[in-house]
């Protein structure tokens, strides 16, 4: 019964390296999926942080930094049932290891039983049938004791291997998550770069605009400088003081309809000009009270205003109750010319 009871506890000490390395085991990948949790926390947070000075207004980045967050804090929550759940088989094997040493105290108390049973055997045998009874009744008390720590022991190993089971569930569940937020978390790196790629090119495209809008400007002011400073001054007005001979038609004649006409093609214009110079040529009667007395033709071709100058007004001379003054001014063009004509009645 000593060599049995020697060989159980040598299959516990046994069993017991095989959970101290499990644990040893199980405590690596707890410290694994901690260190995942902490990058994936680092990666959350780089992204958050990257994006702030992007927002500008837009909900949508803060709202998937807050769902980037509540899985960090949910894997962080299953990383901690999965150090409790560590924790609950550190006290089963410590349990383990206080029941092996419960049983090394046994065996040890056994062996001393051997020793005094052998030495009572090895005295007379006086007293043989009533230490024979007490061997039996200590030997059988051991075996019920040594069967009551081995039930202990197995049962405390299935109670260690459904933990150990789901532990690893628990386990799997966290990895898959992680691996899932991991997946998210380079998705969303992913659109933050290309955001950023493409905010960097519509701030080279604006940047462009800005400096063309800027170069426009600068050559519009340069352009308005220019033009400011290369306008001459206006012409002033110059009386015409040469007197031509008088024409030995009237104003009804085919050059000066041809002069008009040559001027303009209105005919409204055509017909006040005609009627402006018969009551000027005329010098029976007075002129209307609400009459103009003073005419100007813009901008006229010098061959339109020499025909004004050569015809018109000798004809408008010919009458003797009106003085008739003709002023011309020169374009900045050197080539049209505006004419102007003014009458005054002259004293009796």
């Amino acid at each position: 019964m000593d060599a049995n009871s020697s060989m159980e506890l040598i299959e516990l000490q046994e069993e017991l390296h095989a959970t101290q390395q499990l644990l040893q085991h199980e405590k690596e990948e707890n410290e694994y999926l901690r260190s995942l949790l902490r990058q994936l926390e680092t990666g959350g947070m780089a992204v958050g942080l990257t994006r702030a000075p992007q927002d500008d207004g837009h909900d949508d980045d803060d709202d998937d930094d807050d769902s980037d967050r509540a899985k960090a804090r949910t894997a962080t929550l299953e990383l901690k049932h999965a150090e409790d759940k560590i924790r609950q088989l550190e006290m089963a094997l410590l349990d383990t290891e206080e029941t092996v040493c419960h049983l090394k105290a046994e065996r040890l108390e056994a062996l001393r039983e051997v020793e005094r049973l052998s030495l009572v055997q090895a005295t007379p045998s006086g007293g043989s049938s009533s230490s024979s009874s007490s061997s039996g009744q200590s030997t059988e008390e051991l075996h019920a004791e040594l069967n009551a720590y081995r039930n202990q022991v197995y049962a405390l190993e299935h109670q260690l291997a459904d933990v150990h089971k789901q532990h690893a569930v628990d386990q799997e569940q966290c990895a898959a998550v992680i691996r899932e937020q991991e997946q998210e978390v380079r998705h969303w790196k992913d659109e933050w770069k290309k955001c950023r790629e493409a905010n960097r090119t519509l701030q080279e495209a604006h940047d462009g605009l800005r400096e063309q809008l800027q170069q426009a400007l600068q050559q519009q002011d340069r352009g308005d400088n220019q033009r400011d400073h290369d306008e001459p001054e206006v012409a002033d007005w110059r009386e015409e003081l040469i007197r031509h001979p008088t024409p030995s038609f009237d104003l009804d004649s085919p050059e000066v309809q041809y002069l008009l006409h040559s001027w303009t093609s209105n005919v409204k214009k055509l017909q006040y000009l005609r009627v402006w110079l018969a009551h000027i040529a005329h010098d029976t009667g007075d002129l209307p009270t609400d009459f103009p007395l003073g005419l100007e033709l813009p901008r006229l071709a010098p061959e339109i205003c020499d025909g004004f100058l050569t015809l018109v007004v000798p004809l408008l001379r010919k009458q003797t109750k009106r003085e008739i003054y003709v002023h011309t001014r020169r374009h900045q063009d050197d080539y049209h010319a505006d004419l102007r004509l003014r009458i005054v009645n002259r004293s009796e």
